[in-house]
């Protein structure tokens, strides 16, 4: 009697849910797809997917659907970056995505999807897990790689207007389509997308707001420091009669990666001319070629403090953009008198950063769609102002701050509105209320007093203010 009860016991313990888990001390997740298996990783409550490979593209060609396979494929690891400095090993397959979802998901949950765009000045970075700690929210978090530098932005003699030049602009759709096909098998809700990236991934929302073909794969956007006012290089289409008068470069399949990284010294900048960018982005949202989706910009008060030498200037190279270089300084005074330096790297910031922002809110506001800006001035006693994503790794790594806050209610329900926040407006009119994070959020009226558009106004010599990041 007594065997057969242990029996019946052992059997219930393996039957049952809790039983199981017991037994396999949180047995690794899996998630089906119709051809097979994917299996990650169960950290801390979050189910994690890493090194899924979304799309597949040979060199300077469009991204295809990845080959599908058999069976039960690991996704414990996050694939390789795609080419950049620094690394040993260059793989040129590099289009892997993440996905990082709540553990305690149901079956059938719509929760709500945040897809991170990653920056690095289109030379460098990776998806990596970016804001996974907003899984703990009840949200699903995605993020990818998509291709860098000569590889994913490089324009030569062959291409014809109708031809995409910006491979890594190419990627992120070909993301986004995939998010749409099957982040449902997460728990996520492909109706419920919000694209959020900072710097180059900033820059990259904004790309996305602009590409036709990324219409309706995304339902709202958070541009962080996105630069879609600063001058995009533009893309040669010589006609037949040139080509026979001209001598082109032929396009160098032979050359390995490291040689052709090495052609992107400073950060890259896409290309405007052809089909998946016709204009410059800034142009584009003027001129309401955009998703119309609510959408949220911002920057930071020193966002020019590590970016001015990345982009290829100096203090120097950067004032002579300028027809008259003393309005530049007699506009930023104070920090031309503390040092040429900081003169020089808070204008640049504020150029790039600030004043696309400030643009391209307005005129998503001019087109009926809400919008909203932030302005970061938090910094210590010994900083001249915010650096330049200083507020990233503690909303992603503490999951902490009011900015955060507000980000995980508008990605949740498309306001950001809720909690004990103070009432983030509505952008409205020529100048709207900021969101002010200094200290603790603050709404403020255009505290920086019609600066950017004073420095807008500042004749601007847009072709050498490409330097040495459009080549």
């Amino acid at each position: 009697m007594r065997g057969t009860l242990a029996l019946w016991v052992s059997l219930l313990l393996i039957l049952s849910p809790f039983g199981a888990a017991a037994q396999s001390d949180n047995p690794a997740p899996q998630v089906a797809f119709p051809h097979g298996l994917i299996e990650g990783t169960h950290e801390g409550g979050i189910h994690s997917f890493r090194g899924i490979e979304y799309a597949r593209a040979q060199r300077w060609q469009l991204p295809v659907a990845a080959p599908a396979w058999i069976g039960t494929k690991s996704a414990k690891a996050l694939g390789p970056a795609c080419p950049q400095s620094g690394q040993t090993v260059m793989v040129e397959n590099c289009l892997f995505l993440n996905v990082h979802t709540p553990s305690t998901r149901s079956a059938r949950a719509k929760l709500p999807v945040v897809v991170w765009i990653h920056g690095g000045g289109f030379r460098a970075g990776a998806g990596g897990d970016g804001p996974r700690t907003w899984v703990r929210d009840g949200i699903v978090v995605v993020t990818f790689n998509y291709r860098l530098g000569v590889l994913g932005f490089h324009d030569w003699a062959g291409w014809r207007e109708s031809d995409p030049r910006n491979f890594g602009q190419a990627d992120m759709v070909a993301a986004l389509q995939w998010v749409r096909a099957h982040i449902a098998r997460f728990g996520g809700d492909p109706a419920q997308v919000t694209l959020y990236g900072h710097s180059a991934g900033g820059m990259g929302v904004q790309l996305m707001m602009t590409d036709p073909r990324a219409r309706g794969l995304f339902a709202r956007a958070i541009a962080d420091a996105g630069y879609a006012d600063w001058p995009f290089p533009k893309a040669m289409n010589p006609s037949d009669e040139m080509r026979t008068r001209m001598r082109y470069a032929p396009l160098d399949l032979t050359a390995t990666p490291q040689e052709l990284v090495a052609q992107t010294p400073f950060f890259r900048l896409p290309y405007v001319g052809g089909a998946d960018l016709p204009a410059q982005p800034s142009t584009l949202f003027a001129r309401g070629r955009v998703a119309r989706v609510p959408y949220i910009a911002g920057f930071n008060s020193y966002d020019g403090g590590s970016t001015l030498l990345g982009a290829g200037f100096n203090e120097e190279s950067f004032g002579a953009l300028y027809a008259d270089p003393s309005a530049l300084r007699a506009l930023y005074a104070s920090d031309y008198a503390a040092s040429t330096d900081q003169g020089a790297r808070r204008a640049f910031g504020d150029r790039r950063y600030g004043v696309s922002a400030v643009k391209s809110v307005r005129a998503m506001a001019r087109h009926g769609v809400r919008a909203q800006l932030f302005y970061v001035d938090d910094y210590s006693a010994s900083e001249v102002g915010a650096g330049h994503g200083s507020h990233v790794r503690p909303m992603f790594v503490d999951g902490q701050g009011p900015l955060k806050s507000y980000f995980v209610n508008f990605i949740k329900t498309g306001s950001t509105t809720g909690g004990n926040l103070p009432h983030w407006p509505l952008w409205r009119g020529h100048h709207g209320n900021w969101l002010v994070i200094k200290g603790g959020p603050i709404i403020a009226r255009d505290p920086l007093r019609g600066r950017l558009d004073a420095l807008d106004r500042l004749p601007f010599a847009p072709d050498a203010a490409l330097g040495a990041s459009s080549q």
